[in-house]
């Protein structure tokens, strides 16, 4: 199985009071439906908070590539710096994406980060010491893709990471990018009946950009677009792709995964492996009481169909018909790796 840890390369270091305020509103205990009922007015007066917040609320984290530590300004309004402060996330943001990535990018490869918001993951795969390959980040947002700049040129990795102001699509063109809730940037998605600042839209295959070895796809739904648009690319450089996948209980929220079955890529549910009193079992959650001994991350084939049985959100892995059981970074897949 995959065993190799979760590389721990963010520190938080100083949080502004905006950000105290977010983990104290989203993320305090309930303890009562009264609890729950402050909730709701403590999220109504964050959500004012933050709509009058014109000036950035700065804080700052330290960002620890090998053995060096580089302190980064963030500004908290992007409430998706979460991922570098919030407790529950102490031992890693979204751990099965990164031990995919440590597994499957090559040393030299080229990781397409769509969905990158202020650059948590090319951060990520730029602090293993080995890596000397190159990511190219999408983030249409303005305000967002300001944050992803800013952190890269913090980082001193302007000439490795390549920041792209565009939404990725399925045609070429503009559209309009929504917050549901006016307040997490990791849930904004394209919506050209939302109104407001209109955002570019290119195919991936209309781009002129290295082919991947590795793609990171979250873009909340629009994951079917995205793939229609880099078929060319998919056919042509079979990259490993990472997607988060949303299920609806439809036809339709299958599309994607339908696509890539269709390109040959065969689909995988990454599964915890667990160990307690000598039982082994499966979990799609990391995080299990003390008693039980986390082993590492092991791959269960999950065809499109199958889908809909699993819960609502879920991180895939798809990897090319002809990919062989040898990660991209050398190292052989043991057949534990594939459960079923």
């Amino acid at each position: 199985m995959l065993t190799n840890p979760v590389r721990l390369c963010f520190r938080s270091k100083r949080l502004p009071a905006l950000a105290k305020f977010y983990q104290y509103v989203y993320h305090r205990r309930r303890r009562s439906h009264l609890g729950i009922a402050m909730d709701f007015v403590l999220r109504r007066v964050y959500a004012a908070t933050l709509a009058m917040h014109r000036r950035p609320a700065l804080g700052s984290f330290d960002y620890l590539p090998g053995d060096k530590s580089i302190e980064i300004q963030f500004d908290a309004r992007n409430t998706q710096f979460h991922a570098i402060y919030l407790p529950k996330f102490a031992e890693g943001y979204e751990p099965e994406t990164s031990v995919l990535l440590d597994a499957f990018l090559q040393d030299t490869g080229v990781l397409w980060d769509i969905g990158s918001n202020w650059g948590y993951f090319p951060l990520y795969a730029c602090a293993r010491p080995e890596f000397t390959g190159e990511v190219q980040a999408f983030e249409p947002t303005p305000a967002t893709f300001r944050d992803l700049a800013s952190v890269v040129e913090q980082a001193g990795l302007s000439k490795r990471v390549h920041c792209h102001q565009v939404a990725l699509g399925d045609v070429n063109g503009t559209s309009c990018m929504a917050v549901p809730d006016g307040i997490h940037s990791g849930l904004a998605s394209l919506d050209d009946s939302a109104s407001g600042e209109r955002v570019k839209v290119m195919t991936a295959d209309s781009m002129d950009l290295p082919d991947p070895t590795v793609i990171k796809l979250d873009v909340e739904g629009h994951e079917a677009a995205v793939l229609k648009g880099a078929q060319e690319v998919l056919k042509r450089a079979k990259p490993v792709v990472i997607m988060e996948s949303w299920s609806a209980n439809s036809v339709e929220s299958l599309e994607p995964l339908r696509l890539l079955e269709g390109l040959g890529y065969q689909l995988y549910l990454p599964a915890w492996a667990f160990e307690k009193d000598g039982v082994r079992c499966l979990m799609q959650t990391s995080k299990l009481p003390s008693d039980y001994q986390r082993l590492g991350l092991v791959l269960v084939p999950m065809p499109s169909e199958e889908r809909n049985l699993r819960r609502e959100y879920a991180n895939l892995l798809a990897l090319p018909a002809s990919y062989e059981t040898v990660t991209s970074r050398g190292a052989r897949l043991p057949e534990e790796h594939l459960v079923g």
